[in-house]
């Protein structure tokens, strides 16, 4: 089967110096970690054909492929397959399940959907009414032994988890000081009215865990995340690192942006239609005691927008059907 070619999506990130000329740098899909295909670009600009591409001309495996300022970006993902392979010597196919999934999700899900904002995305500082929930739920309960291990599916690939466990301290639970469903009903409350007045649109709640935490080593892969989830805010609870851990996304336009989420900074997303990713290494601080927590608030499409919807699809549907009933009468 013919490899559909490489999307040439860029953007102003970085300077790499070229020569004796220092040029914008821009790169996008499939540079960073897979988004489109199972590879990363390794069209390097130390190439021939890149130095000199006026005697050397481009190899056809090259062809449409974007250049690669990132490095040897591809190996760090080779060995990132391998930890889940050796971590699950007896279910290799379903790592490998597992990334063609999210790479098919990433490619069908935002053609599918409609896109409320212009970006897909907006940086702000958290709402204080939102803030002060999540704070003094956090302050009750940081320590770790009210961190609950997370168990990821065999073979998931959505975290590097088989070197670096991820944890939930649940706002749900009742155990907890402060937890239970009257604090994750209050925190969508106080988060839906920025969330609706930035999408335009009427929203319900949907989805909110409580606060995970990452550790020493932690990497996220490329992913938009499920129906029905609509728009979700990510909010840093806190975090003690010894260098930022950006966010990748990948914006309506078709650019990548990194975003550096600092402690009561919230990153808004419409999740359903764009990518996102953390495809760097996190480094916690040096004595090994950090951590980076942050909770997911998602909201849905109110159900009367939803049952709207279903009714037209039912219609358009059944006229479909009607069709070919009368085509075969005849």
């Amino acid at each position: 089967m013919k490899k559909a070619p490489f999307s040439l999506i860029l953007f102003k990130l970085l300077r790499f110096s070229y020569g004796q000329d220092a040029e914008e740098v821009s790169y996008g899909v499939d540079q960073s970690f897979p988004m489109h295909h199972s590879s990363i670009s390794t069209n390097y600009p130390w190439l021939p054909h890149n130095v000199d591409p006026a005697n050397n001309p481009t190899p056809p495996e090259y062809k449409d492929m974007p250049i690669q300022f990132l490095g040897n970006v591809q190996e760090r993902y080779e060995k990132f397959m391998e930890g889940c392979h050796d971590f699950y010597p007896k279910h290799k196919r379903l790592c490998d399940n597992s990334e063609k999934d999210r790479v098919a999700m990433s490619l069908r899900q935002p053609k599918q959907m409609s896109n409320y904002t212009e970006m897909g995305f907006k940086k702000i500082k958290t709402p204080p009414e939102v803030w002060k929930l999540i704070k003094e739920f956090w302050e009750n309960n940081q320590n770790n032994q009210t961190w609950v291990k997370e168990n990821w599916t065999k073979g998931s690939t959505y975290t590097n988890h088989w070197v670096a466990p991820t944890y939930m301290v649940s706002v749900e639970s009742r155990k907890l000081r402060g937890g239970g469903h009257k604090l994750k009903k209050s925190i969508w409350d106080a988060a839906r009215t920025t969330i609706q007045e930035w999408t335009g649109e009427e929203l319900t709640d949907c989805s909110l865990y409580g606060v995970r935490v990452y550790t020493e080593g932690s990497m996220l892969a490329t992913h938009v995340d499920r129906l029905p989830l609509v728009s979700s805010a990510i909010v840093n609870v806190a975090q003690d690192v010894d260098e930022p851990w950006p966010i990748e996304v990948i914006s309506h336009d078709g650019k990548a942006y990194n975003i550096t989420v600092s402690s009561h900074s919230t990153f808004f997303g419409y999740e359903l239609s764009f990518r996102k990713l953390n495809p760097f290494h996190l480094h916690i601080n040096s004595d090994g005691a950090g951590r980076y927590g942050a909770v997911r608030i998602s909201l849905c499409s109110s159900w009367e927008t939803i049952s709207t919807k279903r009714k037209i699809l039912c219609k358009s549907f059944c006229k479909f059907k009607q069709m070919l009933a009368n085509k075969n009468e005849k």
